[in-house]
């Protein structure tokens, strides 16, 4: 027999009705004694001030909102004591809302700024701020992250978390990443990342990861972006004023789509296809004023690979070299490499260059030491050499090239 829809209706207010409010401090003095009183589904109300106190929810759903400026301070009598805010297995589905944390000190368990072991957790409008660790750990599913600004931390949010959710995120001046998560379908969307040792990092561990709309800016060590997830999607980022000292972007996994991102102002190469990424396609990108002299601007060391409609301009180095078979170049731009356009390496097969515009280059505008399957509508122009070749073939009738010369092996 099935359950009426005013039985249905009944339960859920009944739920509705059960579910308290508790004030702090007009019902207890404290954030805690407010915890250990409330019933699952519990509200408790923060009034405005500082409270010295390590938070813990265990074994219930508690929304935790607070009313002006709230202050948690991890630092209660100046001994610390883990994290600040901590909630344990059990207390799914909590929330907390418009609460200010500071002060994670490690004690037996990381300092962080607030520990999720509990799934389908929303943390939103919050301020963490000065933790040892990172601002926000996850290691359950469903957790989301909005609307948060994390500052002076050992890092910003972090960890395993199945379709979790990051976004909107201001993560500024971290000592580590900004953003490490893995997990299925993990969403990175429209945060601002800025004075950070590295961006984003994707695990590899990761799958369906998508990174679309974020800002990261002023990283100092190793990468802005770390993507070793396969199928993962990044989309329209931002990424620049870079002073790392690796490449931009690493893709490290199959199938990872690279589309509409643009990185400029940065002093090393932009992208990185390992060989760990065949499959991957880059389209629309734009790459300008980057540099490293001696490394591509992008490089493609993985097979079955295709650059689409990418413009890289006023780059210092080489535009893009191609070290692996099966890739395929087509309706790319690129104006004023301050050395070679498009490399092409030796003992390639299956590489298609279809039209391209290679122009101004410093050096050659395609060092072609392999032979392309296909090399048709290409526009190679006012560069020192325009195509530089080890074989001397035919070109197509489609191309328009200029001065063509021998390939130095350099």
């Amino acid at each position: 027999m099935r359950p009426s829809v005013t039985l249905i209706l009944g339960l859920f207010a009944s739920g509705l009705a059960n579910a308290g409010t508790i004030d702090v401090p007009a019902d207890h003095s404290t954030i805690q004694q407010a915890i250990d009183a409330a019933t699952s589904g519990d509200t408790i109300r923060i009034k405005a001030g500082t409270y010295f106190e390590n938070l813990s929810v265990a074994g219930k759903r508690v929304h935790l909102k607070g009313l002006g400026n709230i202050v948690v301070d991890g630092l209660a009598s100046g001994v610390p004591h883990g994290p600040v805010v901590w909630f344990k297995a059990g207390a799914n589905g909590s929330s907390m809302r418009g609460l200010t944390v500071r002060h994670g000190r490690t004690m037996g368990t990381p300092g962080y700024g607030v520990l999720a072991d509990a799934q389908d957790l929303l943390i939103e409008k919050c301020r963490i701020l000065a933790c040892e660790a990172e601002g926000i750990r996850m290691t359950a599913d469903a957790c989301r992250v909005r609307k948060c600004v994390i500052e002076g931390c050992g890092g910003g949010v972090s960890g395993g978390s199945d379709h979790a959710v990051v976004e909107n995120n201001v993560l500024n001046g971290l000592l580590g990443e900004g953003i490490d998560v893995s997990g299925k379908s993990p969403r990175v969307v429209k945060n601002r990342i800025e004075r950070v040792e590295n961006g984003i990092g994707i695990q590899t561990v990761s799958s369906g990861t998508e990174i679309v709309g974020n800002v990261v800016r002023l990283v100092t060590d190793e990468y802005a972006m770390r993507i070793a997830g396969e199928f993962s999607i990044v989309s329209g980022n931002t990424i620049e004023f870079g002073s790392d000292d690796d490449t931009a972007v690493s893709i490290a996994a199959p199938n990872v789509e690279f589309r509409k991102n643009r990185i400029r102002s940065y002093t090393s190469a932009a992208i990185f296809v390992a060989g760990s990424a065949p499959g991957a396609l880059l389209e629309k990108n734009t790459i300008e004023r980057v540099g490293s002299e001696s490394e591509p601007t992008i490089s493609v060391s993985a097979a079955q690979v295709t650059l689409v409609k990418n413009v890289v301009r006023d780059v210092d180095g080489p535009g893009i070299r191609i070290a692996a078979s099966n890739v395929v170049l087509e309706s790319n731009s690129i104006v004023g490499a301050g050395r070679d356009g498009i490399v092409v390496d030796v003992s390639l097969t299956g590489i298609e260059i279809i039209g391209n515009s290679v122009k101004g280059c410093f050096a050659d505008g395609m060092d072609l030491r392999s032979v392309p399957s296909v090399f048709e509508k290409n526009v190679v122009l006012t560069n020192r050499t325009d195509v530089a070749t080890t074989f001397f073939p035919s070109f197509s009738s489609t191309n328009k090239l200029g001065v063509v010369g021998t390939s130095t092996l350099d």
